[in-house]
């Protein structure tokens, strides 16, 4: 239960980007024409930085973020393009840092992709990628396990859930060893730097 929409983790994700513990940022390039563009792409980073926030809790266009110093926090480049004012591009691999509260740890999406609907001024839309299993245990399964069941399952409960992984199937052992992981994306305009 603490998993689903509107819940636990919605809202210590919301905190998260909102106090730099889990920001992004994003490169669009290439573009021409915000609405029907043939040839763009797409690169995500992870910033160290806090976004400015606005006195009703949301974060503020125009601020200015940097990349994160570690290439390892840049994804791969994506290809894509914008038509009648949405962006799609992929695959890419997207791999981002993160602390949140216990939790200090790298994420990789692979084999992902964007759909952003640009409207004026912002962005919001879906990242979807595979997460392995073993990230997910190791960020998630086995931290929490170890602090009791704060999250409301342990880790044998943990563990069943994990055979309903649908990405990365591994012939030799017959099984996937990722999920499908998507990411509801709101965006606003910032300006990046090294």
């Amino acid at each position: 239960e603490p998993l689903q929409k509107d819940q636990l983790i919605d809202s210590v994700i919301r905190s998260a980007v909102k106090n730099g513990e889990m920001s992004i940022v994003m490169e669009l390039g290439g573009v021409d024409d915000m609405v029907n563009d043939d040839a763009v792409t797409v690169q995500i980073f992870s910033t160290q930085d806090s976004p400015l926030v606005g006195t009703d809790g949301q974060v503020l266009p125009n601020g200015t973020l940097a990349v994160h110093p570690d290439p390892l926090y840049h994804s791969t480049i994506a290809t894509g393009a914008i038509k009648d004012g949405v962006l799609e591009a992929g695959p890419f691999d997207v791999s981002l840092k993160f602390f949140i509260q216990i939790v200090d740890a790298d994420m990789l999406l692979a084999d992902s992709w964007i759909r952003l609907d640009l409207g004026n001024g912002t962005a919001s839309g879906v990242l979807a990628g595979h997460w392995s299993v073993a990230q997910i245990d190791e960020i998630i399964g086995t931290p929490t396990s170890e602090n009791g069941e704060a999250a409301g399952f342990n880790y044998a409960e943990f563990l069943a859930a994990m055979e309903a992984a649908d990405a990365g199937y591994d012939e030799a052992a017959g099984e996937c060893t990722a999920f499908t992981t998507i990411f509801r994306l709101d965006a606003v305009p910032a300006f990046l730097t090294d």
